[in-house]
């Protein structure tokens, strides 16, 4: 699991602070899972020392769990600013970068992630805008973006080897107010291979029509009636867990429905409800957005690793990969 949290919001004060909530309530439940904490070198004041760190997850994890990535020009959305984990037709994993990373990526992926085959390709690419299953079925809301990246790269970068549906955007279909950034991860997900969920009616019509079993979840409450960008379907499912946005107040009955359907849909896993109200509200996003998630693997032990810039010795190290323990700060 990949997060940040310490990079600076420019939005309500109340948004920041729920971030950070949910990044420790997240941590809480992840006692065996190792966290890959990913800041920016561009944080004004500077990145945080590996102590702030230890502290800002101290009660809540082990600190021996916890791996730091100090990287250039990241930002929250984690889901879309680094490398997608994808699997090969012979059930490997690789990692897929995007255009705007993609060299600087795949120098700091290969030395955190040394036994990961790791792809590239030439196209802006928004890891939100994207759900799949285990036989390579994809879906995608078909945003102006979107379009711009052609169906190759999905099939041999992505492995979308099976059906590539692009939905028409909430705006084509004449829905400003739910439209959000045209992200499939706030409208649709797959929870297995044959069944997904989703909390617009449009999108169950031609899901459907792909043989899917569909279940519609209701769509929350939001602050006004031009714009809402709270949606229960962007959750994350790590291992046996499951943490779903919700948002309490008139949406208390809502927010029970929502948590009654993963329940139902995801049987033996802990369905985690997580309030997400502010952020979404003022962010934009939620609890997928905010993370990525990566396969178990033997993580580098090394105290620290220094990445030197691909672009040249005249540029300043790509990143700075940090083991707790390390003296220098």
């Amino acid at each position: 699991m990949v997060f940040n949290p310490y990079s600076l919001s420019k939005n309500a004060l109340k948004a920041y602070k729920q971030q950070n909530w949910i990044y420790k309530k997240m941590a809480s439940e992840l006692t065996s899972e190792t966290l890959i904490v990913v800041t920016s070198s561009n944080v004004v004041g500077g990145p945080p020392s590996v102590s702030e760190f230890i502290d800002f997850f101290d009660g809540y994890i082990d600190p021996e769990k916890i791996v730091i990535l100090e990287a250039i020009g990241y930002h929250d959305w984690q889901r879309d600013v680094l490398p997608i984990a994808v699997k090969d037709a012979k059930n490997k994993i690789q990692l897929t970068s995007r255009d705007y990373q993609q060299l600087i990526e795949s120098v700091w992926v290969d030395a955190l992630f040394p036994w990961f085959h790791v792809e590239n390709h030439p196209y802006f690419f928004q890891g939100g805008n994207l759900t799949s299953n285990e036989l390579g079925d994809c879906i995608i809301q078909n945003s102006r973006l979107a379009r711009s990246v052609p169906d190759w790269v999905y099939y041999y970068k992505y492995k979308c080897t099976g059906k590539l549906i692009r939905l028409p955007t909430q705006r084509n279909l004449g829905k400003p107010q739910t439209a959000g950034v045209e992200h499939i991860d706030e409208r649709v997900k797959f929870l297995n291979n044959t069944t997904v969920i989703t909390d617009d009616e449009d999108y169950a019509a031609v899901l459907k029509q792909h043989s899917y079993s569909v279940y519609i979840i209701p769509k929350p409450e939001g602050p006004s009636q031009q714009e809402s960008n709270r949606t229960y379907v962007n959750s994350l499912i790590l291992n046996e867990k499951v943490f779903v946005p919700i948002f309490g107040g008139t949406n208390k009955e809502k927010d029970k429905v929502a948590l009654t359907a993963y329940k139902k849909l995801l049987p033996g896993k802990k369905i985690i409800g997580i309030y997400s109200t502010d952020l979404s509200d003022y962010r934009k996003g939620s609890i997928h957005c905010l993370t990525m998630t990566y396969p178990r693997g033997p993580l580098d032990q090394s105290e620290q690793i220094l990445i030197e810039n691909p672009y040249g010795n005249d540029f300043p190290p790509v990143a700075t990969i940090m083991k707790k323990g390390m003296a220098a700060e």
